[in-house]
């Protein structure tokens, strides 16, 4: 098998096996795929805890009568009214001290 690697891969490898820890570059890349084989594994288990408690969730008396519909219809007007309000405060850029954030003390 040949593998191409780039140049900053190449000499981590190097330096890898420079510091003594590694016999060659056959066992830096050994070591990195059953780490990388790990990772993933975990990266499996979290999803499968992550798909249990959505379906948990789903079930759950919490979520009788959970919309979609109405949780985007809420999300909506939250972020409307934040863009107002956002859009509201460039509204006071040239003129600080109309503000309705000023702090009381600077009037």
């Amino acid at each position: 098998m040949q593998v191409t690697l780039t140049l900053a891969l190449e000499a981590l490898i190097r330096r890898k096996v420079g510091s003594g820890l590694y016999v060659d570059a056959s066992d830096v890349v050994r070591d990195a795929l059953r780490l990388l084989a790990a990772r993933d594994e975990a990266e499996a288990m979290r999803l499968d805890v992550l798909r249990r408690a959505l379906v948990e969730g789903e079930t759950s008396r919490l979520a009788a009568g959970f919309s979609f519909d109405r949780l985007n219809a809420h999300l909506d007007v939250e972020t409307g009214a934040r863009l107002a309000f956002g859009r509201g405060l460039s509204t006071y850029a040239n003129d600080p001290q109309s503000s309705p954030l000023r702090n009381s003390r600077n009037t």
